[in-house]
């Protein structure tokens, strides 16, 4: 099996169906194959139902798994156990995949043997137009993302998230498992689960490439076009952030206050007041979001 698709959902039947019905007309060259793993993170809705009828019609291997532990990160790791592909693609349900999109990753891994991440741009397949505050800057939350027109090569130097991402199961397994607790979950947004592992993958001295010929397309539901959302969004972050200890902030200064050092507080009390204070509402939005963030962060500590 040359590629899995790595499929974890949770309470989406119906956008699930549509992944897979995209999953099902990949195009592939002569002599290779992938198969798809669906995790369900212990749905409550009609998903063990959407899938074993999709089975039922499926042109490739299909396989289904239950995975009672609330979390991305448990579905993650129990997917790669059971892949049988020296590829996996994270495929998650509310996103479509274009029919080539198995071919042309298997083809960019064959032309870079030392590649061991791959990811391309996420466009949106929104159900309204962008409000015009939600610029490119802010499209994390939409899990969208593209950056630029060339590609480029990620590693320690260069340490890119690369969203909705590709890897070689054996690199990403001598990086460890993906960390349980940094994920989406029943009650919070914002995961951080995959930019640890591929930081620990690129400590390691692992290589990723992000290649813009490769896309797919992300749902954007008109509630993450919210205020609200992305708030609460850069809130859960940096709740993460707080858990994941990211070198980024564990560096710095010497001083902490409740397990947070000194440079986070300044750059709070920064951004609020470059809130309260923007006269445009772009940098308004910006410091918001930023503050929001750090805000998160901070609360976690110290909860700690």
């Amino acid at each position: 099996m040359d590629l899995t698709l790595l499929v974890c959902t949770y309470n989406r039947a119906a956008d699930l169906a549509d992944l897979l019905d995209s999953a099902f007309t990949q195009q592939v060259a002569p002599g290779t194959g992938y198969e798809i793993i669906v995790v369900d993170n212990n749905s409550r809705d009609q998903t063990a139902d959407t899938v074993k009828r999709a089975a039922a019609s499926s042109p490739v291997p299909l396989r289904y798994f239950f995975e009672p532990r609330q979390g991305k990160s448990y579905a993650l790791n129990t997917a790669i156990a059971e892949a049988k592909g020296e590829i996996c693609s994270i495929a998650d349900d509310d996103l479509v995949l274009p029919p080539d999109y198995v071919r042309r990753t298997l083809e960019i891994f064959q032309s870079h043997p030392r590649l061991s991440l791959l990811g391309g741009r996420v466009l949106p397949k929104a159900t309204e137009p962008l409000p015009a505050w939600l610029t490119s800057e802010h499209y994390a939350p939409l899990a969208l993302s593209a950056f630029g027109e060339q590609p480029f090569t990620t590693n320690k130097d260069r340490p890119v998230c690369l969203l909705a991402a590709s890897f070689r199961k054996r690199d990403l397994l001598t990086a460890g498992s993906y960390q349980e607790g940094l994920s989406v979950s029943e009650g919070r947004i914002g995961g951080i689960e995959d930019a640890e592992i591929y930081q620990r993958m690129y400590e390691a001295g692992l290589e990723g490439r992000y290649d813009p010929s490769l896309f797919l397309y992300h749902k954007v539901e008109a509630y993450r076009l919210t205020r609200p959302y992305h708030r609460r969004w850069h809130r859960d972050r940096g709740r993460h952030y707080a858990q994941a200890r990211m070198p980024e902030f564990e560096k710095g200064s010497r001083f902490q206050l409740f397990g947070v050092r000194s440079f986070v507080y300044r750059q709070a009390v920064e951004q609020a007041l470059r809130w309260l204070t923007a006269r445009d509402a772009q940098s308004r939005t910006d410091a918001e979001m930023q503050f929001c963030f750090l805000a998160g962060y901070i609360g976690q500590r110290w909860k700690a």
